[in-house]
């Protein structure tokens, strides 16, 4: 596997031997792939994301929290490992993946959207690129050409040239607003597709030689979509003034949730709130790439896997590790339809699988659980059950192993109960389609997306680091306080409403969220001569801008102020702001110097010059 994942395998003194990155306790742990016994444990100074391991051995780990990449060899036949080379990265390493010849690695970088690569003996950074919101996983081609790279908030693949021009192409992933008419689906406008954490390389159909990228995806499948809006709840009625006197996007009112069910002669009929899909695009294909296989998540697949995290390539298609629902699926993709042909039950919250080479058994790692699990993903596995699909019989193996890693370090049980909730799918009391919190804000952060709501048009906030302080919560401060905010949402989601011990613990972990990390932000813009201007400007009595977007404070003084939107609206905050698509309470805005332009009564941006504008949205963009 030249990709990355939080569990890797690899033959150490002719054992086989599975790493697991533990961030709870800062720590990769090793573990004999065949018995899952523990054998080493590497403390770290920071929580570890994920691993990758080169032919020559080398172990690569990217370290979210303190923006840093480390190669290390293992020194010992029972997994433990020495630190070679360290080297800073853009802020928020996550995946990597390394060249067909594994002398560049590249990795991607959440908070900072970039794609940074790297002499992968020396950890000297090439080159860095912009590319987009919350990236999440790539891919280099076999060709060497082009990398890939998955969004948690985007409807494409970046595909980021890694020689030569500078340009990068967007590949479309929508998976389209999922109408079922009575003709079959409906059409397919561009909606942001969201929990694109997983790609995977495999074999082209196409050609013998050539390779595809797949990607397992989710995205909002509501009846009445626009493109920048969608459904929020069952009201009527919805506004969609803009505030400055003219109607920017259509809003439809939204029909209340079917709960999945098809109405038979009744035209358009929604799939309900979430889907899963499984997109591919030919490596190597002139843009725009070859068309998706599926077409459209199909009934089955409509509950199924609603947060797929990773997944490996299988003969037909793809085993994929689906976090809320602790199960890992397989999916058949080979028909143009996927299909679920197997689940395999592990313990909570599963995010990463490795696949021991040469054979049938993967290993499972659910940080959520704190456990290991093996699984059988060969055809005669025993099959503990059997469940009639409307296509074919699923079977369900149970697994072979599992190992609970013990707790190293002190952690808050309340917290971790309520992460647990927080990634929990498929729960009627928080949703009636069964989509969970992290649908919509993934790893604490926002989907992108514009919804309509009982009091208009709302862009989903960002939760990580917003909530945790007194104030008002919502975009009007509709609320005085979190939990009735998450209350209200819970009722518009169609959920009963959390017992009193749960809904407690998913407050407490909401409150424990990390903001954003922003330490690195500034040197990206003192690597930038426009972005510095910027930040001088964004400080500086004429613009005004850290009056109610305060620095150390998240960039918001959680205070509500009318700029001329159409009302009095929490000040949001900024970090993240240099990679979102849309902006202000209602989505209006779809570019930043537009923003600053347009805008009035806020603060001095419309006053600026446009030179100081240019250079004030460059700084913007690194936050």
């Amino acid at each position: 596997m030249r990709e990355s994942s939080a569990v890797a395998i690899v033959k150490v003194a002719e054992r086989p031997v599975a790493f697991a990155t533990d961030a709870d306790d800062r720590a990769i742990r090793a573990f004999d792939a065949r018995t899952l016994e523990p054998l080493a444990q590497t403390d770290l100074p920071s929580a570890p994301r994920d691993l990758l391991i080169a032919a020559d051995g080398t172990m690569y780990a990217t370290l979210p929290e303190s923006s840093e990449l480390v190669a290390f060899e293992i020194a010992s036949a029972d997994g433990a490992l020495r630190e070679k080379k360290r080297a800073k990265t853009s802020t928020e390493p996550l995946a990597m993946a390394l060249t067909a010849d594994e002398a560049v690695l590249v990795v991607t970088t959440g908070a900072s959207h970039r794609l940074d690569a790297y002499d992968a003996s020396s950890l000297a950074k090439q080159w860095s690129r912009d590319v987009g919101r919350e990236p999440r996983a790539v891919i280099v081609a076999s060709d060497g050409a082009n990398a890939y790279v998955s969004h948690a908030a985007e409807a494409h693949l970046s595909v980021v040239p890694m020689k030569g021009a500078e340009s990068i192409e967007r590949a479309p992933l929508g998976l389209g607003n999922g109408f079922m008419t009575k003709s079959g689906f409906g059409g397919e406008p561009a909606r942001a597709a969201r929990h694109a954490y997983a790609l995977v390389r495999s074999r082209s159909p196409k050609s013998e030689e050539g390779e595809r990228i797949l990607a397992p995806l989710v995205q909002n499948a509501t009846e009445g979509a626009s493109p920048v809006a969608g459904g929020y709840g069952s009201s009527s009625g919805f506004g969609s003034s803009d505030g400055f006197g003219s109607s920017m996007f259509p809003m439809k009112p939204m029909a209340p949730f079917d709960d999945f069910a098809f109405k038979d002669g009744e035209g358009f009929v929604g799939l309900g709130l979430s889907a899963l899909d499984v997109r591919a695009v030919e490596a190597g294909a002139k843009l725009p790439l070859g068309r998706v296989e599926s077409r459209n998540a199909t009934p089955g697949l409509v509950r199924d896997c609603l947060l797929p995290r990773a997944a490996i390539a299988t003969a037909n298609g793809l085993v994929v590790a689906c976090e809320g629902q602790s199960e890992v699926v397989e999916l058949d993709v080979s028909s143009g339809w996927p299909e679920v042909i197997g689940r395999w039950p592990v313990a909570r919250g599963p995010s990463a699988i490795a696949r021991l080479p040469a054979t049938s058994r993967a290993i499972v790692w659910s940080p959520i659980a704190r456990a290991l699990t093996a699984i059988d993903l060969s055809r005669d596995a025993a099959i503990a059950t059997e469940e009639v699909a409307p296509v074919r019989p699923v079977r369900i193996v149970e697994p072979l192993a599992q190992q609970e890693v013990p707790r190293a370090r002190p952690a808050d049980e309340r917290e971790l109960a309520g992460r647990e909730i927080f990634h929990r799918t498929g729960d009627r009391n928080i949703s009636r389609t069964g989509v969970a919190c992290a649908s919509c804000h993934p790893d604490g952060r926002d989907d992108g997306l514009v919804w309509n709501g009982p009091l208009g048009a709302r862009h989903s906030l960002t939760l990580a680091g917003n909530v945790a302080r007194k104030g008002p919560i919502g975009w009007g401060g509709e609320h005085d306080s979190l939990e009735g905010h998450v209350k209200e949402t819970i009722k518009r989601l169609g959920g009963r409403g959390l017992p009193d011990g749960e809904f407690s613990v998913l407050m407490a972990y909401l409150r424990s969220m990390k903001p954003i990390p922003a330490e690195a932000q500034a040197m990206l813009a003192k690597d930038d001569a426009l972005a510095e201007r910027g930040a001088a400007i964004f400080r500086s009595d004429r613009a005004a801008c850290n009056t109610c977007h305060i620095e150390g404070a998240a960039y918001s003084d959680r205070e509500k102020h009318d700029v001329g939107s159409g009302g009095s609206f929490v000040t949001p905050s900024l970090a993240g702001a240099g990679a979102r698509s849309t902006f202000f309470h209602d989505g209006r805005f779809r570019d930043l110097d537009d923003l600053l332009a347009r805008s009035p009564r806020m603060g001095g941006g419309s006053s600026l010059s446009s030179d100081d504008r240019k250079a004030l949205a460059a700084y913007l963009r690194t936050l």
